[in-house]
């Protein structure tokens, strides 16, 4: 107890975890599609420098 009362002075800077965004199937559709494309895009890349 005596060590709570010595640390009356220390505040507290952690913030609480704001909430996550809501993930639709269309943004989840989304970044699927645009690792295929940078996949995709890379494999030709590669190919093509052989």
């Amino acid at each position: 107890m005596e060590r709570m009362e010595a640390m009356k002075h220390v505040k507290t800077v952690s913030k609480a975890p704001r909430r996550a965004q809501a993930v639709t199937p269309g943004s989840i559709l989304t970044v699927i599609g645009q690792l295929l494309t940078v996949f995709a895009t890379f494999i030709t890349t590669k190919e093509g420098s052989e």
